[in-house]
């Protein structure tokens, strides 16, 4: 196992190849997503898919892991920022980046899991729906 995935050793000897080898779909890269986008990062996953057609502002900056000022004034998408933040925590990740989910059904369904980060429950429900 990794040194670097070693406290992760609890979860049994095929752990770190079944993270490396899967793929997480993130819908959502604001408060919430960013936070697992970061946090999946840092335990292995070697797949990513991430859909938000956002750009960065300057009140998503106290709660979008990864975002600066010059994201906010430059009007950098939400996706680029994540994958920037992923990618500086695992150089090897592979990161896809869609706008709007809706739009990308066949790259939401090739995720092993789907992490839904949205407001509102009827966007919940059809993203649900959808997976």
């Amino acid at each position: 196992m990794n040194n670097q995935y070693s406290r992760q050793s609890f979860l049994g000897e095929e752990s770190e190849e079944t993270f490396k080898s899967t793929k997480a779909g993130i819908v959502g890269l604001g408060g919430g997503g960013s936070h697992v986008a970061q946090q999946l990062a840092h335990i292995g996953i070697g797949n990513f898919a991430l859909f938000d057609p956002d750009h960065v502002e300057q009140p998503n900056l106290n709660r979008t892991v990864g975002a600066t000022a010059a994201d906010a004034a430059a009007g950098t998408p939400k996706v680029d920022v994540a994958r920037r933040m992923i990618n500086a925590i695992n150089a090897n990740a592979l990161v896809t980046t869609a706008g709007l989910w809706q739009e990308n059904l066949p790259l939401l369904r090739s995720c092993d899991v789907v992490f839904g980060c949205i407001d509102g429950l009827i966007p919940r429900l059809k993203l649900e729906e959808s997976c």
